[in-house]
């Protein structure tokens, strides 16, 4: 039985569960009081200045026609999706460890009506690119018809792996060589065939400075992006998909349906534009913090690092737990004797270990708190562990 009675130094909170943690701070909370005399206004009616300043912003700065701002990523993948298989029949091709497949309800599928196929992830957080082609489905009756690929950049369950851009090219390069525009469907219609590409970018931000290449450059082949706010950027609430102009009016028809229009949403788009002020020295040291982190847990007797650290997230797993301890347990004590917030992690494909959590960085976490984290950790092996002299006696 682990003793998770709280000790003195458990006041203090250091939360990694996730870079949604963040807190508004000073500036955003100033931009989102002065919102009211500043253009906000209804977003349904298109008329808040504020949240279509930031649309246009993004779309600038992504390199894409426009944007449009929903509640969260889940909803913005989910519309995405919906959106590129919006004719009965459709399928999207995902990874099977990806976020579409594992934390979003399968909800292009019970709510978008499409039907999901899925490919093997690699460690790395690819796809094999000739499995990606040849699951894109030939014109057949008994089959679906797909109509969208989907990426993940960073991949949360393959521990943050930052895509090459290479890669993200390639992709887009050979599925669009594939899957040309058609002459017109079997109904004598003249839609375009073409496969697309949705790049689900809830860390995109964290994979740019890893891979050095802009915002625009990142995503230049992708025919659709979702990115999140809460995350890197820090902003409380919300994320953005991006398109075409005539992608993204369907989306915002979908949005409604959803239930994701809202009103006086400018009050968001103030503290996201803070955030996006500052998104480049503010995810920079997101990055470095992880790396820290690892470099100091990697020493610790029974800790193992689980694969290279790219982003801002670290997946860690205990070695030789001693008996009836679980991961839970030992999230539980870190939570209590030290007030450390990580996350179990479960058995994250394709490390495939049971006794891992998931530690996230954000730049609100500071170098001071990185070295207290890691000491609570040296102290969680040592006493829920057993060491290797004591199994050898």
């Amino acid at each position: 039985m682990v003793d998770t009675t709280p000790s003195v130094m458990s006041a203090l909170v250091i939360d990694c569960r996730s870079d949604t943690v963040t807190k508004p701070n000073k500036e955003m909370r100033q931009a989102m009081y002065d919102s009211v005399d500043e253009g906000v206004g209804d977003d349904v009616f298109g008329d808040d200045e504020l949240v279509l300043d930031l649309e246009a912003r993004l779309a600038m700065m992504f390199g894409k026609e426009k944007a449009v701002f929903v509640p969260s990523g889940t909803m913005a993948n989910l519309i995405a999706v919906s959106v590129h298989c919006e004719r009965r029949g459709s399928e999207y091709i995902c990874g099977s460890a990806s976020h579409i497949t594992l934390y979003e309800q399968g909800s292009g599928a019970t709510i978008g009506g499409a039907h999901p196929r899925q490919i093997p992830n690699e460690q790395d957080g690819t796809m094999n690119i000739e499995h990606i082609l040849d699951s894109i489905r030939v014109e057949d009756d008994h089959f679906p018809t797909t109509r969208v690929v989907c990426l993940e950049q960073t991949h949360n369950k393959c521990g943050g792996r930052v895509l090459k851009q290479s890669y993200v090219d390639e992709v887009c390069d050979k599925v669009k060589a594939a899957t040309k525009k058609g002459e017109g469907d079997a109904d004598g219609g003249d839609e375009d065939k073409r496969v697309k590409i949705h790049m689900d970018g809830a860390r995109i931000w964290n994979a740019c400075i890893k891979n050095k290449v802009s915002l625009k450059d990142a995503v230049a082949k992708c025919d659709s992006v979702s990115v999140c706010l809460s995350k890197a950027v820090g902003a409380p609430i919300g994320s953005v998909i991006l398109g075409t102009e005539a992608f993204i009016r369907k989306c915002k028809r979908l949005r409604k349906a959803l239930g994701g229009g809202m009103r006086q949403v400018g009050v968001l788009a103030a503290a996201a534009d803070v955030g996006v002020d500052a998104w480049e020295q503010n995810v920079t040291k997101s990055n470095r913090l992880a790396l820290l982190f690892a470099k100091g847990v990697e020493k610790i007797e029974n800790i193992k690092v689980c694969g290279p650290v790219e982003s801002n997230l670290v997946i860690l797993s205990f070695q030789r737990l001693k008996k009836d301890v679980t991961i839970h347990d030992i999230v539980a004590w870190l939570k209590k004797k030290y007030g450390v917030l990580v996350t179990a992690f479960g058995a994250p494909y394709p490390f495939n270990d049971p006794n891992s959590v998931r530690v996230a960085f954000h730049y609100q976490i500071t170098e001071d708190e990185i070295d207290f984290a890691v000491s609570s950790f040296k102290v969680a092996a040592w006493e829920q562990t057993e060491s290797k002299k004591s199994e050898g006696n």
